[in-house]
């Protein structure tokens, strides 16, 4: 097992953990910085490392593994953002927890509705899919951003949009989830490509923990902690979905050269 870099993973989603229970912003960017830190001697050991976490290649940045592995990454950062959807569901709109905790699933709902509708997809309509998807999340979040800082009795009117964006995050991501995992093995060297498989779930869930401690430094900052009333909730809801369409935004530009990448390679490949 790669020991090193997974004790380096862990320690850089903690740093980001222990700066977002702070309320002040000194200690929230010194947990990032902690983590940017980390991250950089986890690239530099995984390069001279003789058991590795990654494929060869996949940190440069300019080979389509680590195009391919920063999509994937970033999607999932996008979708850490609904941690905090039960907890505004149920402050600024009405909603029990059990009904809250039914409406975040939505999301959920739709990475599976649309990874079923796409997975049979090959060729363009799969390079597609990969392309669209980065741009649903960006609409979902954009339409939460909106609509989930407005208060609300729980009228199905208002809800409805909230509904729509949850889903739609989810759809974006589930678009091109199949064909991304299934381009990391493709690019990947013969002798890399256990390691390809084994490193997606393990980046996958670091981006997921990365993702959910940014969301709580992001709410944390906004207020999501004041006692004043439900405007501190609902301006943590407001700033929380807006900075995380930044994940989505670089995931499309990611996914981009990836796609763009393998289009060349298959047209020098001789017929």
């Amino acid at each position: 097992l790669p020991v090193p870099q997974l004790v380096l993973l862990a320690a850089a989603v903690l740093a980001v953990c222990a700066g977002s229970v702070s309320a002040l912003p000194s200690w929230n960017l010194l947990g990032i910085a902690v983590c940017a830190v980390l991250v950089g001697v986890l690239i530099r050991h995984e390069s001279n490392a003789t058991i590795r976490l990654l494929p060869k290649d996949a940190l440069k940045f300019n080979t389509p593994l680590c195009a391919l592995y920063a999509t994937t990454c970033l999607l999932v950062i996008g979708m850490s953002s609904e941690i905090f959807m039960p907890y505004f569901l149920q402050h600024l709109h009405g909603q029990s927890p059990l009904v809250a905790g039914y409406m975040a699933a939505l999301m959920a709902a739709g990475w599976t509705v649309s990874e079923i509708l796409s997975s049979s997809w090959s060729g363009r309509s799969a390079q597609r899919a990969i392309l669209a998807g980065p741009l649903f999340i960006v609409a979902g979040l954009v339409l939460l951003a909106i609509t989930t800082p407005v208060e609300s009795l729980g009228e199905w009117a208002r809800l409805a949009p909230i509904c729509l964006g949850l889903f739609l995050v989810g759809f974006g991501i589930g678009l091109g989830w199949p064909h991304l995992l299934t381009r990391i093995l493709q690019v990947a060297s013969e002798q890399d490509k256990d390691t390809a498989a084994a490193s997606i779930t393990t980046l996958q869930l670091f981006a997921m923990a990365l993702g959910a401690a940014l969301a709580g430094v992001i709410s944390n900052v906004a207020g999501i902690n004041d006692a004043t009333g439900n405007a501190g909730i609902a301006n943590a809801a407001r700033w929380l979905f807006a900075l995380f369409t930044l994940a989505p935004v670089l995931a499309w530009v990611m996914a981009r050269r990836a796609t763009r990448v393998k289009v060349a390679a298959a047209q020098l490949t001789p017929s």
